[in-house]
């Protein structure tokens, strides 16, 4: 699961034992074929999220320096 967002995600535990790549818009729009890459990758190693309690305090990966000094 791709998640490209420029503010906080709500209810995060829902992708709780899922294989996502969170990053901002602006890395989802520059990046695409990247980021599915990625998401492929994951899915392929059996790489999840967090469970529910922890996904709600990890921080985001937001992709690129650029959009981590944006947010």
């Amino acid at each position: 699961m791709i998640s490209a967002h420029d503010i906080p995600v709500r209810e995060k535990e829902r992708f709780a034992g899922k294989p996502t790549v969170d990053v901002g818009v602006k890395a989802a729009v520059d990046r695409p074929g990247e980021l599915i890459d990625k998401a492929r990758g994951k899915a392929e190693r059996g790489a999840t999220t967090a469970p529910a309690a922890a996904a709600r305090t990890s921080p985001i990966d937001r992709g690129t320096a650029q959009a981590t000094a944006s947010a």
